[in-house]
């Protein structure tokens, strides 16, 4: 059987200058979440935030894994290095963005959660989440700070004025992984109390990598068996739909009224 495989743009290049003002915004917004967790962990006496912006940083780990199924690239010509896994370099300035993307967001859900919230109220949040990343993806993609290469469907690309190549299963995809991490770690912070919830850093990035391919599924399958860019279009119908269901069915896990009730008990 033969084999084919998408060749990633190898000779795609950042510009030094765009770098080094990348690696400037983007470090002082991860800064500035460091500020953010230690002052809410001094605030409220307990290590839960910490725990969280180090977990994110743990996730990084899972971007070259993300990347191999959605078919994207950062340019290791002219970026600084964080690190090298299965074959892809990680910028430096991309590690800063985890730092920033997940431990507010989580935190936040965390929050909302203790408070009590709907299922309603978590797909629009989710929307919300996956609007931002569609306002957000355009601006670096189109100074060549990562790029997306094979059959990619719906992709944002505003000549003249951005060309972004912004493919719209990502928004979708990020977002899921983001919310539905933020419910399963309010699920299991219950058995985790006291000095046991530093076990949320190693659970970080197994939820990351794992939401984020139950939610990319239909579209990482197309993209990567060279179906064509009409099989890439159905996948990205069909993995929003399921998102947005999944995102709902998590929410009515922490709601305090569940819409729906199962007979499976045991009859005696």
């Amino acid at each position: 059987m033969e084999s084919r495989v998408w060749i990633p743009p190898y000779d795609f290049a950042v510009d030094p200058t765009v770098h080094k003002w990348a690696l400037i915004i983007l470090g002082a917004m991860a800064a500035s979440v460091v500020v953010l967790v230690v002052t809410q962990a001094v605030r409220t006496k307990d290590m839960l935030p910490i725990y969280l912006f180090i977990g994110a940083v743990i996730t990084m780990s899972v971007e070259p894994f993300v990347d191999v199924q959605g078919l994207c690239w950062y340019p290791e010509v002219n970026s600084i290095p964080g690190y090298t896994s299965i074959g892809r370099t990680i910028p430096l300035y991309l590690v800063f963005v985890f730092m920033f993307y997940f431990p507010p967001a989580i935190l936040f859900i965390l929050n909302r959660c203790q408070k009590g919230m709907t299922a309603g109220w978590l797909v629009k949040f989710y929307l919300t989440v996956v609007l931002a990343a569609f306002l957000f993806e355009p601006l670096p993609l189109h100074y060549k700070l990562w790029t997306y290469y094979g059959n990619q469907a719906f992709v944002i690309n505003i000549n003249g004025w951005l060309n972004a190549g912004f493919p719209l299963f990502f928004g979708f995809a990020n977002g899921g992984c983001v919310v539905l991490t933020g419910v399963a770690l309010f699920k299991v912070l219950p058995y985790l109390p006291g000095w046991k919830k530093i076990a949320v850093i190693p659970l970080m990035p197994v939820f990351v990598v794992g939401f984020w391919t139950c939610c990319a599924f239909y579209v990482s399958t197309p993209l990567n068996t060279f179906l064509g860019v009409w099989a890439t279009r159905v996948g990205t119908v069909a993995m929003a739909l399921a998102s947005v269901l999944v995102v709902w069915l998590a929410g009515q896990l922490v709601s305090e009224k569940p819409v729906i009730s199962t007979s499976l008990s045991t009859r005696t």
